[in-house]
């Protein structure tokens, strides 16, 4: 448990810590109110057991735990807390014993009629009385045709909600995406539980949460953006609901609270349609929407005996609390899914029996044309989804969309916008811009652009924290793009306006000062002075009288390190003693609560953002000292940070991954997936992302296949077909047989593991350019850069690269220099160990870097380090550079 919002959070972990060895043998039992925790001990009271108390509760509440006050702070809106009060008890301990509960009561539901909505978000309920229908399936399928859809020339927005708390599968889903959420919809149900007013405080709070969760779908090769409100936060959450649906309708005036709720989530969301998905069954999960006329309720079923006869069951239980004489409710709608050839006969008979149940009268002119009850083919690749990405390939185009396009249609009556773009500004102007653009972006410790590609790692930071202060450290290798992301964020001064100008929306309800701590030492002198002018200025407004400048940092870290510092707990203390110097906070005793209370009197939040740890700590695999600073700093401090409830504080550390696996040598790959959504990697598909957005950026009116979006969200297929102009179909003819363009560049620029720098795609594009202007024949004239060109680029990148990656991994130097110093003869591809007098341990590490693969007949180097270490290949052979990338990925499993 990492979130405390409620008393039934603190409740949860302490039945968790009940059932481990961590429970102390004389507390005997514990009662959680929603103002204290009242321990029972079986002991007479003493200064002893009450350290023991104060003792454990720290260790399992970490920073949220008072122990002054002796209170537990909860992460609300209200900076609600737990007072903890011990009863001492002659009684000996007593064994937790762990019952078995499960409800399955069903009632009617006989409390009115609800308000009518007059305006806000169409809701849509997904129900089934069995499972393993398509319900989910069709659910996206809704929010895929909503999403084609424009409203004011903007396309619709939708808020995604899980309610099937026994099988929640669009959560599952979503954590390929993204990892673990951080609020839920039990935790949103908990919350408007124990408040009366909750559309005032609560609903702000929820809002803000709910804006950091997003969902990415795919839509006609483009990614869409939509809320997404998942079932559940921790596994405990599940086994242990705090509260369900139905309690939170069963007081007078509550009936209808849970589709309030969510109308009026939506309404401050701004979206234009809900989208929930719900338990199957005849469940009190689902109750309060099924028997909700506001809600436009859709039934699936396929045509099996218990399917249909359940729905039937259900169907009629809604329909008979239908109000019959008020406009602006919702009838249900009824699919038949999964619908085979065979079975047409049998659907058309359940049909009658369904629509028969329908308070019309014209009984005949429904069943010619039935608008309430319709049919889903069934098609083998839809009964498994897997995986979010693959929906749209098993969508497009397919007969079971259409017909969902086509209800949808009938229920909301829009229209759709088209964009379209053409012509291009002349060659040799295009290619001339694009070199300045790839020289200025080259180096970020050089760029002025204030302009950059919103890549999925940085929004998914500043969705995560757009409503709460950010813990992160975001990885990448070098060129990944790191300190670029870092100056941009200085550059803003507040980190509302970062998280504006990534959601392209006045969104974030989080505000705080940007703080450098610090920074690269090879900034160029402008840089240097913006990290100045955020430091003074934001330092002028929290009041700091003390000086600060980050290059005393850097003499106190080389002093530390020449001490030899190897103690953890030293290098937190200088690492807050800098945090609380920079702030102007001089009390004695300096901790994060220390810090946070500081700023919290002031009324002030700071976001504290460090960048350079591998200038600052350059010799991270020889000097121990260096490990443990940083080892204090990403494994110390940004986790007391992240435990801070109502945190004023803030921190994002930028580090090379490298420097990190350096540094934390226990426990790296849980480390690391605690923030592997922000991790800056670049695959193929965001390499070729970053072609086009150069493209567009030097061209604004670069035409864009399909355009109804964002380059962000643009899915790879749409993305290839919108460069040809820039390097043509092929490295040749269209009709030749030469390698397509897009696959050549990204596989002669990645290594075998396929990863590839932002900073090798924008050095490629500006030495081909380069290359391109210096050409005195032209043979392709459908495009600016010269297949040649594109070619003899790699050249360059591959020296480039191959010096980054030296000074990466040091100990590559001296097995560099073993392949630089073979007779030329033995440098030829496929080449064995020892013909280059690599020992084992080095081949494999050229193999686990992705810079050699094995095949039957040798080892291969990938082209990015083949050019630069002269290896040629044997008997003048030309290379199969998509070929190699591609056996060596099936090789790895990627």
């Amino acid at each position: 448990m990492n979130r405390f919002y409620t008393w039934h959070d603190v409740d949860l972990a302490l039945k968790i810590k009940r059932k481990s060895e961590e429970w102390p043998n004389d507390w005997i039992k514990y009662y959680v109110f929603d103002d204290e925790l009242e321990l029972h001990i079986s002991n007479e009271k003493s200064s002893d057991v009450d350290a023991q108390v104060l003792n454990v509760l720290g260790g399992w509440f970490g920073n949220r735990f008072d122990p002054v006050r002796k209170e537990i702070l909860l992460e609300s809106y209200s900076e609600k807390s737990l007072k903890v009060n011990t009863v001492y008890s002659a009684f000996g301990s007593t064994s937790y014993r762990i019952r078995p509960l499960f409800e399955s009561e069903y009632s009617k539901n006989n409390s009115g009629t609800p308000p009518i909505f007059s305006d806000g978000p169409q809701i849509f309920a997904f129900h089934s009385y069995k499972g393993g229908v398509g319900r989910t399936l069709s659910a996206l399928s809704f929010c895929r045709s909503l999403s084609k859809r424009k409203n004011m020339g903007e396309p619709f927005k939708v808020l995604i909600v899980d309610a099937d708390f026994e099988a929640p599968g669009l959560t599952w889903l979503a954590r390929q995406q993204g990892g673990f959420r951080d609020f839920s919809l039990l935790d949103a149900m908990t919350l408007i539980h124990e408040e009366e007013h909750w559309e005032t405080e609560a609903l702000d709070f929820i809002t803000e949460r709910i804006r950091e969760e997003r969902l990415r779908l795919p839509v006609n090769k483009q990614y869409t953006e939509h809320y997404f409100l998942p079932a559940y936060r921790e596994e405990e959450q599940l086994l242990s609901m705090p509260v369900t649906p139905r309690d939170l309708i069963k007081f007078s005036g509550r009936e209808w609270l849970l589709v309030d709720f969510l109308h009026k989530l939506g309404k401050k969301l701004l979206v234009d349609a809900v989208i929930i998905d719900l338990r199957a069954g005849i469940s009190e999960f689902s109750a309060p929407f099924l028997f909700d006329p506001r809600v436009q309720r859709v039934i699936l079923s396929t045509t099996s005996l218990q399917s249909v006869e359940g729905n039937k069951l259900i169907l009629k239980q809604v329909l008979d609390r239908m109000p019959q004489e008020q406009e602006g409710y919702q009838y249900p709608l009824f699919f038949f899914s999964m619908v085979t050839e065979e079975a047409e006969e049998s659907v058309r008979e359940s049909a009658e029996e369904i629509l028969a149940l329908y308070p019309f009268e014209n009984e005949t002119e429904w069943l010619s044309t039935p608008d309430f009850v319709k049919t889903l083919p069934f098609a083998e690749e839809l009964v498994h989804l897997g995986k979010l990405e693959s929906i749209d390939r098993k969508l497009s185009g397919k007969e079971f969309e259409k017909i969902i396009d086509e209800a949808l249609s009938k229920i909301i009556d829009k229209s759709l916008d088209s964009h379209h773009q053409d012509g291009y500004i002349y060659k040799e102007h295009f290619l001339r811009d694009l070199m300045i653009v790839c020289k200025n972006m080259e180096y970020a410790e050089s760029d002025k652009n204030d302009n950059f590609l919103k890549t999925v790692p940085i929004r998914n930071l500043t969705q995560k924290f757009s409503s709460s202060m950010p813990t992160a450290v975001v990885m990448g290798a070098k060129g990944a793009g790191k300190t670029f992301i870092y100056l941009q964020i200085v550059k803003k001064k507040l980190w509302k306006s970062f998280v504006d100008e990534i959601l392209g929306k006045n969104e974030s309800d989080s505000n705080s000062f940007i703080l450098p701590l610090l920074s690269s030492r090879n900034l160029e002198m402008h840089n240097s002075q913006l990290i100045n002018e955020c430091l003074n200025a934001n330092r002028g407004i929290l009041g700091a009288k003390n000086t600060f400048n980050i290059r005393d940092v850097f003499k106190k870290i080389d002093n530390l390190v020449i001490t030899g510092e190897m103690s953890e707990e030293s290098w937190e203390r200088f690492w807050l003693t800098t945090v609380a110097e920079c702030i102007g906070f001089n009390g004695e005793q300096i901790s994060v609560r220390s810090i946070n209370d500081f700023l919290k009197d002031r009324g002030k939040r700071v976001t504290l953002v460090l960048d350079g740890l591998e200038d600052v700590f350059n010799k991270i695999t020889e000097v121990e000292a260096q490990q443990v600073a940083v080892r204090a700093l990403c494994q110390g401090i940004v986790p007391q940070i992240r435990e801070l409830p109502n945190a004023h504080v803030g921190i994002i550390v930028f580090a090379r991954k490298d420097i990190l696996q350096h540094s934390i040598l226990q426990n790296f790959g849980q480390f690391s997936r605690l923030y592997d959504q922000f991790e800056m990697r670049w695959n193929q598909e965001e390499a070729l992302r970053l072609v086009l957005w150069m493209c567009k950026t030097v061209d604004p009116v670069w035409n864009i296949e399909g355009d109804i979006g964002a380059i962000e969200f643009l899915q790879r297929e749409l993305i290839e077909k919108s460069l040809p102009p820039l390097w043509g179909v092929k490295l040749g003819k269209d009709d030749s047989r030469e390698a397509y363009s897009a696959n050549w560049v990204v596989s002669a620029l990645s290594d075998f593991r396929g990863q590839l720098q932002a900073r090798d795609i924008v050095r490629f594009l500006g030495e081909s350019a380069r290359l391109t202007t210096q050409s005195t024949v032209r043979y392709y004239e459908n495009r600016y850069l010269q297949p040649a060109a594109m070619r003899d680029a790699i050249d360059y990148c591959s020296t480039e690269k191959v010096k980054e990656i030296e000074q990466e991994i040091p100990t590559l130097v001296n097995i560099f220099n073993k392949i630089r110093s073979t007779p030329e003869e033995n440098r030829e591809l496929p080449f064995d160990r020892e013909s280059l007098g690599l020992t084992v341990d080095e081949i494999r590490l050229l193999e686990s870097l992705g810079v050699a693969f094995k095949q039957a007949e040798g080892y291969y180097m990938p082209e990015i380090f083949r050019r630069d270490l002269n290896m040629k290949f044997k008997k003048g052979a030309r290379p199969k550079v998509i070929n190699l990338l591609k056996s060596a990925l099936e090789k790895g499993g990627k």
